[in-house]
């Protein structure tokens, strides 16, 4: 959420009016698009941390890089 700079020495309230975001930024925003697809065949970083924590939040894949990781380094599980 974008503020309206408060004057020298004085409070922001809540509710203050919106400035606009700097050139160029919503351009950025309207053209850079995120990937239409996430691959469920790649293990994620996120996805090996919740499996080691526990979670259910990851797939197979994930899991066997949680075992090599955990032959590697077995203190990892602590």
């Amino acid at each position: 959420m974008w503020t309206a700079p408060a004057p020298s020495g004085s409070r922001r309230r809540c509710g203050t009016a919106p400035t606009r975001p700097a050139p160029g930024w919503t351009e950025l925003t309207r053209t850079a698009r995120p990937s239409a697809r996430v691959d469920f065949d790649r293990p994620s970083s996120a996805r090996v941390f919740d499996a080691l924590m526990g979670g259910q939040d990851n797939y197979e894949v994930d899991r066997v890089v949680l075992r090599e990781i955990l032959e590697i380094a077995p203190a990892a599980r602590r």
